[in-house]
């Protein structure tokens, strides 16, 4: 689970600071006076603005890698270095004198004044069409790993095998009290972790029918609860899906009135952002007995058995979700085409 903000991760932001702030500071030096103090002025802010990220990421992520920690101080030398050649007081004139024009109209040199905005606004261009590259080439790489784990092993069904086979068989402990969509007697058992707030674990969800279907009668799905919240889930190091141990407490509750899958599909088309109140109405738009789910819902078995779920994950090293294990063996990016060479595999042999 890779840091990302506003749809980017850290990294594409850090290639977008560096471009934006060298692209201010060569406008400078190839336009000359009296540009360069300008440039530099706006360099300085773009610095400052990644120091004051680094400090936030330090703080927040305090045991980074090396080479975070040495990006980190590359960006407090940067400002550092752009804060002694521009000077204390550029920044602040810098900064009034174009609040002045952008209000006003007026500059003491209105050609310059043009030329300088038009400098600007190209380096924002610039700053602009990377982050439209990086975004792109962002979620093409998520897509490609979350539909087909490793695209490229498609094409070559022999090295997919052995990458499976490669991998430790566990024994997954599966009991009456798991919900499950196939017969128990089939020759693949795939058992899912999963987290009703988790957007992977929802797309998922969308495709399991379609496995099911595809394998119909030769595939049991059985689902296990793996919420990434602090609340329930003691291998998470900080909150990522606060909802997350609510919704496996209800989803068990609704399981003791028989409506698991029904419930399961309509909370993940939920929002639980809206948390017990969404919990309530999700469990009144499938006729539950709210008076019984409401009850269910904190009874100490059900807490036990999403603990008991939880504690079998951190066993089989499950650190993410949704996680799948195929007859005991975990896969990664598990879609049809993948479980459609691992059936064949599997029956080969």
């Amino acid at each position: 689970m890779g840091t990302t903000r506003l749809g980017l991760p850290l990294a594409g932001w850090g290639v977008i600071y560096y471009v934006v702030a060298g692209s201010l500071l060569l406008l400078g030096w190839s336009l000359g006076k009296p540009f360069e103090a300008q440039a530099r002025a706006g360099a300085l802010l773009v610095s400052l603005a990644g120091a004051a990220a680094s400090v936030a990421l330090l703080i927040r992520m305090p045991a980074a890698c090396r080479l975070c920690l040495a990006v980190h101080a590359v960006n407090f030398g940067l400002a550092a270095v752009l804060l002694r050649i521009t000077g204390p007081g550029a920044l602040p004139s810098t900064l009034l004198a174009a609040l002045r024009y952008v209000v006003t109209g007026k500059a003491g040199d209105p050609a310059q004044a043009r030329w300088t905005v038009l400098a600007f606004s190209s380096v924002a261009l610039v700053g602009l069409v990377l982050y439209q590259w990086v975004f792109i080439q962002a979620n093409l790489r998520s897509s490609g790993r979350s539909s087909s784990g490793h695209a490229e092993d498609l094409d070559n069904p022999q090295q997919v095998l052995s990458a499976f086979r490669s991998t430790p068989q566990q024994a997954i402990p599966v009991g009456s009290e798991d919900p499950a969509v196939g017969p128990s007697q089939a020759p693949v058992r795939l058992v899912l972790f999963s987290d009703f707030q988790c957007p992977a674990c929802k797309s998922f969800s969308k495709r399991m029918p379609g496995l099911t279907k595809q394998f119909d009668g030769r595939l049991q799905v059985v689902f296990k609860h793996f919420p990434l919240d602090l609340n329930c889930n003691p291998v998470m190091k900080r909150e990522l899906h606060p909802q997350g141990c609510a919704a496996a407490y209800a989803a068990e509750a609704a399981r003791k009135q028989g409506r698991f899958w029904e419930f399961h599909d309509a909370l993940f088309a939920a929002d639980l952002r809206g948390g017990e109140e969404t919990l309530r109405s999700v469990g009144r738009q499938i006729g539950l007995d709210l008076q019984q789910f409401d009850a269910d819902r904190k009874a100490e078995a059900t807490i036990s058995k999403v603990r008991a779920d939880i504690d079998l994950g951190m066993r089989l090293g499950v650190n993410s979700t949704p996680s799948t294990f195929w007859n005991g063996r975990n896969v990664r990016g598990l879609n049809s085409q993948v479980a459609q060479v691992l059936f064949a595999g599997e029956s080969s042999p």
